[in-house]
């Protein structure tokens, strides 16, 4: 997880600290000698430690990523036309292993359909989507597909400015994706994200306020830039519940007064979250590529979850949220996702019958 020159025990000797396997949270990691972890007669030991170096040398290009969203932001500010996302043929949205060949993660033809339309809409039309397949049509590896495309684009747009010209596109982002899930369904989560999102660093952000720190100060962003994502949290806490108290007196769905009921946030405080956001994190290098969360989580940490500028926002079984005076949206309100939302469910609209009326789910969330 993190590394001490001088000892993280204060013992003067170089130390990891290292997340246990077996079910334990990072409340259990513990600091321990560089050479012990490397040791042959520590199973995983050695390969833990390689994947950890290989995760601390992404730091320069990291640097390059936030550097870049930050000046092609400033130009998007300003009224500059935004980056157009490249063709398929110069950079394919379903990887070319996703249609066949070696390996067993292969996505079929509807899916691989549907990772393009999503993308389409998150990066081209600058707009969020729905997935709303039934149950056992492959909703994860979707949306885990698409997770992939976005942060393969995130990277490729590192070196160069933005393009003059083409389709508007929603402001370049440089932080992690952020997974919304029901708690029972995350360690599926966490396993169909290796499959499907390959080198990714995931980070899984769930325990007690002492577990949830050490991913804060250590895996949420590379140790030199915890300061900027983790300074004033109660401060930044109060400001949220402030803009969301604010959401919900303009209008009893949050609708900023226009009496619609489509969970807006009047623009003032919209504006408010977004610029706390930028302020804050304009500089951080993350370190995270995917993180894994629940709706508890992201309710209980919503003040230092909605200071990351997030490359897209992903909700599963969300017609959960087909209460838009519930907490749950209301807290994803506040999150800083650039439009970049994908909403899964399952409870999709089947033909209408004289038994059998539409559910309303799918236009309620």
């Amino acid at each position: 997880v993190a590394e001490d020159d001088n000892g993280g025990g204060g013992g003067g000797a170089r130390e990891l600290l290292v997340k246990w396997g077996g079910g334990l949270g990072y409340e259990e990691a513990t600091w321990e000698a560089e050479v012990w972890v490397a040791a042959a007669a520590n199973p995983g030991g050695a390969a833990a430690l390689a994947r950890y170096h290989e995760v601390q040398s992404r730091r320069a290009a990291r640097a390059a990523v936030a550097a870049a969203a930050s000046a092609h932001a400033s130009a998007f500010d300003r009224g500059a036309p935004a980056a157009s996302p490249p063709s398929d043929a110069e950079h394919p949205v379903v990887r070319e292993w996703y249609s066949g060949g070696e390996g067993a993660n292969v996505l079929r033809g509807y899916q691989q359909e549907g990772v393009r339309w999503m993308a389409h809409n998150l990066l081209s039309a600058g707009r969020g989507c729905i997935l709303a397949d039934e149950m056992g049509l492959g909703k994860t590896a979707q949306a885990l597909a698409l997770v992939d495309y976005v942060l393969r684009s995130q990277r490729l747009s590192a070196p160069g400015a933005p393009k003059e010209g083409g389709p508007a596109a929603v402001a370049p982002r440089s932080g992690p994706a952020l997974v919304v899930v029901p708690l029972s369904t995350l360690v599926n989560w966490e396993r169909e994200a290796a499959r499907w999102v390959p080198g990714a660093h995931v980070v899984c952000y769930i325990g007690p306020p002492d577990a949830r720190a050490i991913i804060r100060r250590h895996e949420l962003v590379y140790d030199d830039d915890n300061n900027n994502i983790n300074n004033n949290h109660e401060a930044e806490v109060a400001a949220v519940d402030t803009v969301m108290e604010e959401g919900a007196a303009a209008g009893d769905h949050g609708d900023g007064g226009d009496g619609d009921g489509d969970g807006d946030y009047p623009a003032e405080a919209a504006a408010r979250i977004a610029a706390a956001a930028a302020s804050s994190s304009a500089a951080v290098c993350y370190k995270a590529d995917v993180v894994l969360t629940t709706y508890e989580m992201l309710q209980a940490d919503r003040g230092v979850l909605s200071r990351v500028p997030w490359s897209c926002l992903v909700v599963d079984e969300a017609h959960k949220l087909k209460n838009s005076d519930g907490r749950a949206a209301r807290d994803l309100r506040s999150m800083d996702f650039g439009g970049r939302v994908v909403l899964l469910t399952g409870e999709g609209a089947p033909p209408p019958g004289p038994l059998l009326p539409p559910p309303s789910s799918p236009w309620c969330i």
